[in-house]
């Protein structure tokens, strides 16, 4: 995508229309609970970035008794994203100086909402996008649906960060609502399962998977699966209580020294070969899990931010209420060290994995 970015002589990030990101100072908490009221949220996005990248449909379901009673589900209309014009092909019509005029990427460069792999991922295409409606139309609808609601979601955090940023710039507000990540659920229950993606966890929970990455689809298979694992609770453990005390811990400090690569032959190459990788907040993947991917490529961890640190990975949950001014002491002192010149960079937990994956 043609992203354009700034950085502010103060350090300071904008996005590429010079909207400054926004620190999720108020968002709500990140709870475990067996609930009979609550609303199910998901979203479908122009890519996984979520200061980057915008909400193309969002939709909720509401249930009352375990039980669902409403529905909303709508498409909304994203920010085009500009790319140069490079086929001479391209319609005649196009005004690369007009920044209304549109040209669906698939047809050539230009202004576009969604690319290929998204139109392919959800069925969503640049026309359908071009006449839904607008994020001032659909958000107020939105937040009147879920109102205090705790707002219940698989790997939910990712859609939550979404919501907060598009209801900060579009309704100046922040989404306060609490939130069940279904996710966390299913890595307690099913230990055995590789991965905890929806499809993983629909399939232990013995739901059907039909037409998935749509917003409303994944919130029905979401709804299900939560009602599942709480059945799967209550037959497993003397109270939910029990189930809960699997989710404390004793804290974050791992012993780097006793993670060791896999293998001794290493790319490169790879992006985070004899880089230093320390992390903050609550990652989607176990903390140690992401240290040993890190080693396994080469790279070398640690638990703190020091002269020697090349990225600093933020975790999903970092922007939480207990963290003053948005900002983990971590992130305040790679920040600081960033504008002191040192080479460090701040990355977003997608970010990290693009790079395990040597993208």
């Amino acid at each position: 995508m043609g992203v354009r970015l700034t950085i502010s002589a103060d350090g300071t990030m904008f996005r590429y229309d010079d909207t400054p990101m926004i620190e999720r100072t108020e968002k709500g908490s990140n709870i475990v609970d067996d609930l009979s009221d609550y609303v199910v949220i998901d979203t479908e996005t122009t890519g996984l970035d979520t200061d980057f990248c915008e909400i193309i449909e969002i939709a909720a379901i509401k249930v009352k008794n375990h039980e669902i009673v409403d529905t909303f589900s709508s498409l909304v209309k994203p920010i085009k994203w500009y790319t140069e014009i490079e086929d001479d092909d391209c319609d005649d019509d196009f005004d690369d100086e007009d920044e209304n005029s549109f040209i669906p990427f698939s047809s050539c460069d230009g202004y576009y909402y969604v690319d290929d792999f998204i139109t392919k991922l959800t069925g969503i295409t640049n026309e359908m996008l071009e006449n839904a409606p607008e994020p001032s139309e659909v958000l107020p609808k939105f937040k009147e649906f879920i109102s205090d609601s705790v707002l219940v979601g698989h790997n939910v955090n990712f859609d939550i960060n979404f919501i907060y940023n598009a209801f900060m710039r579009t309704l100046d507000e922040p989404l306060k609502n609490n939130f069940i990540d279904t996710m966390r659920y299913s890595r307690k229950l099913f230990i055995d399962n590789e991965h905890h993606r929806l499809f993983d966890t629909a399939k232990s929970c013995g739901v059907a998977y039909e037409n998935a990455h749509r917003a409303l689809d994944d919130c029905k298979i979401t709804y299900s699966c939560y009602e599942k694992m709480l059945e799967i609770i209550s037959e497993n453990y003397s109270d939910f209580d029990e189930f809960k005390k699997l989710f404390k811990s004793g804290g974050r400090h791992i012993d780097t020294n006793a993670i060791t690569a896999d293998t001794t032959e290493f790319d490169e190459e790879h992006p985070l070969y004899k880089k230093t990788v320390a992390f903050t907040g609550a990652l989607q993947i176990p903390r140690k899990e992401a240290m040993q991917n890190v080693v396994n490529v080469g790279g070398i961890v640690s638990n703190s931010v020091t002269k020697k640190t090349n990225y600093l990975v933020v975790g999903s949950f970092d922007f939480i209420k207990s963290v003053k001014g948005g900002k983990s002491s971590k992130i305040v002192k790679a920040e600081q060290m960033r504008l002191d010149g040192f080479d460090i960079n701040v990355i977003t937990e997608n970010t990290f994995l693009d790079m395990l994956a040597g993208k």
